[in-house]
């Protein structure tokens, strides 16, 4: 029994492998190259490549499944933290509509896909009220006139 008859095999004009007409077509590495360079001009056309896309998801998931850890102390001796409110930000709650886990995700995958990731940290009083995420391509670095760097962004002003 013939296989080939079982499927519709794509003919190609030339014969690829071996020598037998209609297998697939063969493509050169320089070709698979340009169309890969092609989908990585931007993150978005990035992420349209399944590989690319997997990757990205599955790095920042297995990071942002780590909890932070904070330690008090000075050189060479230092104590873990257990009870400090900015923990509950950290590894509970970033903000009212993100989970811990899913601003440290987003974040992971903004500094895998950019270089880069913000947050908004905002406080009431001293105290650390809550991570806010921002897209990196609304974020611009500025500074004033004695130096100071200040990043500006459309929604939220200088921050």
């Amino acid at each position: 029994m013939n296989i080939r008859r079982l499927f519709k095999w794509p003919r190609s004009a030339n014969s690829g492998g071996g020598g037998v007409a209609g297998s697939w077509p063969v493509y050169s590495p320089s070709v698979v190259a340009n169309e890969a360079a092609a989908f990585a001009s931007s993150p978005a056309t990035a992420l349209r490549l399944p590989a690319v896309r997997r990757a990205v998801v599955t790095v920042a998931r297995d990071l942002a499944r780590t909890n932070i850890c904070l330690y008090r102390g000075d050189g060479e001796y230092r104590a873990k933290v257990y009870d400090a409110p900015e923990l509950d930000v950290l590894n509970v709650q970033a903000n009212e509509y993100q989970s811990a886990f899913e601003a440290r995700q987003w974040l992971t995958a903004t500094v895998l896909l950019h270089g880069n990731a913000f947050a908004v940290i905002s406080r009431r009083g001293n105290a650390l009220d809550s991570l806010i995420c921002l897209n990196p391509w609304d974020v611009t670095l500025t500074h004033r006139p004695d130096g100071r760097p200040v990043y500006n962004t459309s929604e939220y002003g200088e921050v």
